[in-house]
C-alpha cells in the first residue's frame, strides 16, 4: 500500500493552493458573512434601532454617553470661570438647562437629544463653523482669556474639533426646541384665569377615603402569560411612591453617611468670652470702623413738625404756605387779621402741609405750579416746620440772581411747568442737610457774589408796591447755577442772623413785625439740622460685633472639625487599600455628639427618598447640588456643602447599588409582580365603591357627615380650605418661585386629577377622584369655595402674570415631551434591548 505521503508528493502544488485557499475563505470570507447575517450582535447588539438614521449599538450609546458627560462638565466649568471674571454666565446655564439628563440614567436623555440633532438636520436646519465661533463668544461673554480656554480643554482632553462637534449637534437639537417652544408656550385669557384660580380660589369640602388596597383580596389569580406579559411592560421603567404607573426597574441607589453642622448653635457652645475678645483686639481697626456712629439723616420728604415750636429752616429756600390754600394738617397755621395781604405763592415752592403730604398742589386753578425744587425737598423738614408759624410767603424770598431765561413779570400769568434738570434730580438723593462749611465755597462765576457783610435782599413785595418778580426755574432748581453760594443765599441758612435779621427772615421795608422763633425768646432758634452729635464711639465691641466675632470663631471650628473627618476618611482608604478591605469604617457618632454636631446614616436610598433628607437642598462647594454629586462618587470620599439655612455639611457614600432590570427568573421577582398586578386590578374595585358612596350623597342632598352617620366602615374627613396650587412657606402672590400642587389633610399625594375634580364641582356637589398614584379613592363634596368670583376677577386683572406663570410652564413642559414623542414616531426610534442588561464597554 502507498504511504499518504507519497500521494502528496505527487500533488503537492494543488494541495498548497487548495489549503490557501481554505485558510483565506476561513479568516476572510467567513467574518464577513458572519457580519452580515447579525451573528456578532451579541458582542455589540443593537439597543436603539431608527428608520431613518440607522441604530445604535451599545458601544455607540456608550460613546454618546460618554461625550455628553465631558460637555456637560465642559459647559459647567465654563460657566464658572466666566462668573469668575465678573460675568453672568447665563448662556452657559441656559445649555446645561438643554443638556440635562438624569443622573441615574442618562440613556434616554442623550438618545434623546442625538435622536432632536439629526430630525434638526433632516428639515433643513445646520451650524456651521462661524455660528460656532460667536456662540463661544456668547458662553465666554468676552471675558475669559484664550488660555483659561485652552487649559479647560486641557483638562477634559478634548480636541477643539471635538468641541465643534459637539456644540454642534447641541445647537441643532437647542434650535429645533427653540424653534418649537413659542407655539406650545402661547397661553390665552381663559386659561391664564384657570391659572390665576388655581393659585387663589380656595376650596371648603368633605371627604371619604376608600383604600385601594382593602380590594386586594377580592382580584382574581392572573394566569402566568398574562403576568409575564404585565412585567415586559413595566420592567424598564420605575415605580416612584407618587406614580401611577408600575415599574421593576431598580433605580441606582446609595447609602449615605453625613453630618451636619449648625453655625448658631457651635457659636453659641464652642465660642468662649475669651476668645471673642481676643479675636477683637486681634483685628480691632477692622471692627472699630464697623463700631463707629453713622449719620441717620432719616427719610426724606418727611417733614416732622410742631404746631408750637417751629424751628428755623438750616438750607435752601424756605417755603412758606400759600395764602390761599387751605390748612392740611396739624402744623398749619391760620393767618391773623393783622397780616399783610399774602402775595401770591412762588411757582416751584410748594406748602409745608404739600411737602407732607408727599405732592405739591396748586394754589389756584389759574395758576400752573412747578415741581418743587431739590434744595426744597431736602430741606423741606426744617423749613415747613417754620413756614408753618410764619406770615404767607412774602416773608424769605432769596435774592434774585442773573439768568437768561425769561420769566413773567405779573402773577396773573402762568409759569409753564418744565422737567427736572440732571442737577436737580441728582439732588434729590443727596443729604436732606446742608453742613455750614458749604457757605465758605466761593460762588460759581458768572452770578452775582453774595457778601457775608450784607443784608439779604428783602422778599416780598418790593418798595414801589408792585409784586416782586417770581423765581425761575433755574433758580429755583440749580441753585448750584445761580451762582449764589448755597450757604449765604437766605439769611434762614446761616447759623447767626446778620444786621438784627430773624432766621425766619421778615421784611423790615413794609414793616412787618418779626415772628418770634419760639414762645418766650427774641432771638430766632437755632438751626436744627438731622445730624447728629459728634460723640466719641464707644469702647470695645458692641453686641453686634461679638455676634459677628462668634460666627467667624464659629465658621473656623467647623472647619478644623470637617478638616478631621477628612483626615480620618483618607486614613481609611489607605488601609482598605494596604489591608485588602479588612478594616472597619470610622465611626464618627459619639465624636460628633462630643462636638455638638448631628451625624447621620441611611439606608440604601433612591432618588426619590434621598428628596426627603435635609441634604436636598444642599449645594456643594466645588459646585452644583447634592443630586450632581451624590450618585457616580467615590466612596467614603467626603463633599463638604451648605444649605441656604445657615446649616453646612459633609457627606459621603458607604455603598452604592447600580441600577438595573430584573429578570422573570430572579428569587422575589414573580411575587412582585403578581402584588402590582393585583394592586392595578384592584383600582376598580375601590372606584366602583366610592361610586355608589357618592350616588347616595348626591341622593340625600346632605352634608357627608350626616349622609353617613352611624356607619362604621364610612370615615369622613373634613380637611381646612386649600388651593389646588401653592408656593409652599412663600405665599404665590409674594413670589414668583417654584408652584407645586397643595396639600390636602388626610390625603396622600392629591394630584392634578384630585383638584380638578374638586373645583370643577359646584357647592354641595359630590363626585369621585383618586390621588395621583391611585392608591385611594375619595368621595368629594364641596362645601364652599371663596372669595367670590367679582373679589377673585379684580384681583385677577391686576396681579402680574409673572405669578403663576410657572404653571403654564408645567403644561408647556408636558406639551414638549408628547412633540419629542411623535418625533420618535416619525423616525421609526424603538428600543430593541434594555441598556442596563447589555455587556459595557
Amino acid at each position: 500500500m502507498a504511504s499518504p505521503f507519497a500521494v502528496f508528493r505527487r500533488n503537492r502544488k494543488a494541495m498548497i493552493v487548495a489549503l490557501t485557499v481554505m485558510v483565506m475563505f476561513g479568516f476572510i470570507f467567513i467574518p464577513m458573512l458572519m457580519d452580515a447575517m447579525g451573528t456578532r450582535q451579541g458582542t455589540d447588539p443593537v439597543i436603539v434601532s431608527t428608520a431613518r438614521y440607522g441604530n445604535l449599538t451599545q458601544s455607540q450609546i456608550n460613546q454618546l454617553v460618554h461625550r455628553h458627560a465631558r460637555l456637560v462638565a465642559f459647559v459647567r466649568e465654563l460657566g464658572t470661570a466666566v462668573m469668575q471674571a465678573q460675568g453672568r454666565g447665563e448662556e452657559a446655564n441656559k445649555l446645561l438647562f438643554h443638556l440635562r439628563a438624569d443622573e441615574s440614567n442618562p440613556v434616554p436623555d442623550v438618545v434623546r437629544l442625538w435622536s432632536l440633532a439629526r430630525y434638526a438636520q433632516e428639515i433643513g436646519m445646520s451650524v456651521d463653523n462661524a455660528a460656532i465661533n460667536d456662540y463661544l463668544v456668547q458662553l465666554t461673554e468676552k471675558r475669559v482669556k484664550p488660555f483659561v480656554l485652552d487649559d479647560i480643554l486641557k483638562r477634559y482632553s478634548m480636541r477643539e474639533s471635538e468641541l465643534f462637534e459637539l456644540l454642534r449637534e447641541s445647537l441643532l437639537s437647542m434650535g429645533l426646541v427653540d424653534a418649537i417652544v413659542p407655539s406650545v408656550a402661547i397661553t390665552t385669557p381663559g386659561q391664564r384665569w384657570d391659572y390665576f384660580q388655581r393659585i387663589r380660589r380656595q376650596a371648603k369640602i368633605e371627604l371619604v377615603p376608600i383604600p385601594v388596597k382593602n380590594y386586594v383580596g377580592q382580584v382574581a389569580e392572573p394566569n402566568e402569560a398574562e403576568l409575564k406579559q404585565f412585567f415586559e411592560e413595566h420592567k424598564k421603567q420605575p415605580w416612584p411612591p407618587a406614580s401611577p404607573t408600575p415599574g421593576f426597574f431598580q433605580p441606582a441607589k446609595v447609602r449615605l453617611r453625613y453630618i451636619k453642622a449648625d453655625l448658631e448653635e457651635i457659636a453659641e457652645k464652642h465660642v468662649t468670652e475669651a476668645e471673642v475678645l481676643a479675636q477683637y483686639e486681634q483685628d480691632k481697626e477692622r471692627y472699630d470702623r464697623q463700631n463707629r456712629p453713622r449719620i441717620d439723616l432719616g427719610a426724606p420728604d418727611e417733614p416732622k413738625t410742631s404746631p408750637t415750636s417751629p424751628s428755623a429752616p438750616t438750607g435752601g429756600s424756605a417755603t412758606p404756605a400759600p395764602a390761599d390754600s387751605p390748612a392740611t394738617g396739624p402744623s398749619a397755621a391760620a393767618p391773623s387779621d393783622s397780616d399783610p395781604p399774602a402775595k401770591p405763592p412762588v411757582s416751584g415752592e410748594p406748602s409745608a402741609a404739600e411737602k407732607q403730604n408727599g405732592e405739591a398742589k396748586p394754589a389756584t386753578e389759574s395758576r400752573e405750579m412747578k415741581e418743587p425744587d431739590a434744595a426744597s425737598k431736602n430741606n423741606g423738614d426744617a423749613a415747613a416746620a417754620a413756614g408753618d408759624a410764619m406770615p404767607a410767603a412774602k416773608d424769605n424770598e432769596p435774592g434774585k440772581s442773573e439768568s437768561t431765561s425769561e420769566t413773567p413779570s405779573t402773577p396773573g400769568e402762568k409759569l409753564s411747568s418744565a422737567p427736572a434738570t440732571e442737577e436737580s434730580s441728582f439732588s434729590r438723593t443727596q443729604a436732606p442737610v446742608r453742613f455750614a462749611s458749604l457757605a465758605d465755597e466761593p460762588a460759581a462765576g458768572g452770578s452775582e457774589k453774595a457778601d457775608g457783610n450784607e443784608s439779604p435782599k428783602p422778599s416780598g413785595p418790593s418798595a414801589d408796591g408792585g409784586p416782586k418778580e417770581p423765581k425761575t426755574e433755574d433758580n429755583a432748581k440749580k441753585p448750584g447755577e445761580s451762582g449764589v453760594e448755597p450757604g449765604k443765599e437766605q439769611p434762614s441758612e446761616s447759623p447767626k442772623p446778620e444786621n438784627g435779621t430773624p432766621a425766619g427772615g421778615t421784611n423790615a421795608m413794609n414793616g412787618d413785625e418779626p415772628k418770634p422763633a419760639a414762645s418766650g425768646s427774641d432771638q430766632p432758634a437755632e438751626p436744627k439740622t438731622s445730624v447728629p452729635e459728634t460723640t466719641v464711639p464707644p469702647t470695645g465691641p458692641t453686641d453686634e460685633i461679638k455676634q459677628q466675632i462668634r460666627r467667624e470663631l464659629a465658621t473656623r471650628k467647623i472647619d478644623e472639625l470637617f478638616q478631621q473627618v477628612v483626615r480620618r476618611l483618607t486614613q481609611y482608604r489607605e488601609r482598605r487599600i494596604t489591608e485588602q478591605g479588612k478594616v472597619d469604617p470610622p465611626d464618627f457618632e459619639a465624636w460628633a455628639k462630643e462636638n455638638n454636631l448631628v451625624q447621620i446614616n441611611t439606608d440604601l436610598l433612591p432618588e426619590w427618598e434621598l428628596r426627603k433628607l435635609e441634604l436636598a437642598d444642599a449645594l456643594a462647594e466645588s459646585g452644583g447640588s447634592f443630586f450632581e454629586t451624590v450618585f457616580g462618587q467615590r466612596l467614603f470620599v467626603p463633599t463638604r456643602g451648605f444649605d441656604l439655612r445657615g446649616s453646612q455639611f459633609i457627606w459621603w457614600p458607604t455603598e452604592e447599588a447600580k441600577p438595573y432590570t430584573p429578570k422573570w427568573e430572579d428569587d422575589g421577582v414573580r411575587k412582585t409582580v403578581l402584588d402590582a398586578w393585583k394592586l392595578v386590578k384592584a383600582r376598580d374595585l375601590a372606584k366602583q365603591a366610592a361610586d355608589k358612596l357618592a350616588a347616595e350623597a348626591r341622593k340625600a342632598g346632605k352634608p357627608l357627615k350626616e349622609v353617613f352617620a352611624g356607619r362604621a366602615d364610612v370615615e369622613v374627613l373634613d380637611p381646612p380650605e386649600f388651593t389646588w396650587m401653592t408656593a409652599g412657606s412663600v405665599a404665590p402672590l409674594l413670589s414668583a418661585g417654584r408652584l407645586e400642587v397643595s396639600a390636602v389633610g388626610g390625603v396622600e399625594w392629591p394630584g392634578n386629577e384630585f383638584m380638578r375634580t374638586t373645583f370643577d364641582l359646584s357647592p354641595g356637589e359630590s363626585s369621585v377622584a383618586m390621588n395621583q398614584p391611585r392608591t385611594f379613592a375619595y368621595v368629594i363634596r364641596v362645601v364652599d369655595f371663596t372669595p367670590s368670583d367679582n373679589v377673585l376677577w379684580e384681583s385677577f386683572t391686576t396681579l402680574e402674570y409673572r405669578h403663576y406663570a410657572q404653571i403654564a410652564a408645567n403644561d408647556m413642559q408636558a406639551k414638549l415631551f408628547g412633540w419629542f414623542a411623535q418625533i420618535q414616531d416619525a423616525i421609526g426610534l424603538k428600543w430593541e434591548r434594555d441598556y442596563q442588561d447589555s455587556p459595557q464597554e
